[in-house]
């Protein structure tokens, strides 16, 4: 055996399935597996997790234009960690986040409970 490893399904459906995985030479196995899986399984639910972000903005995008529209909307998607700071944010998001105030109307704003 020159390798090993080991990865994640991240998703299986339709016919198309979605993995994430490495190999570690057979000589480091005993090194770097626990620590490779460990990630493997810290990183699996956020992949997962984008994978359906992007999959569910698809979708609607996709809806819209079957409705007749010609213009592109894009579904805002920011990611946060535990502590409430933004990781990251797309171009429609930063949009919404520089202009601040009611976002959507009809709905309320958010507010801060903590």
């Amino acid at each position: 055996m020159s390798s090993g490893g080991g990865g994640a399904v991240l998703f299986n459906e339709n016919g198309r399935s979605f993995l994430f995985g490495g190999n570690i030479r057979y000589k480091d196995i005993d090194a770097l597996y626990d620590d490779w899986m460990d990630l493997v399984a810290l990183l699996t639910p956020n992949l997962q997790m984008a994978f359906e972000i992007n999959r569910a903005s698809a979708g609607r995008t996709r809806e819209a234009l079957a409705h007749g529209g010609t213009r592109r909307h894009s579904t805002p998607v920011m990611v946060v960690d535990g502590r409430r700071l933004l990781l990251c944010a797309d171009a429609a998001a930063r949009h919404l986040l520089d202009e601040g105030g009611d976002r959507s109307p009809g709905r309320p704003a958010p507010r801060d409970v903590s």
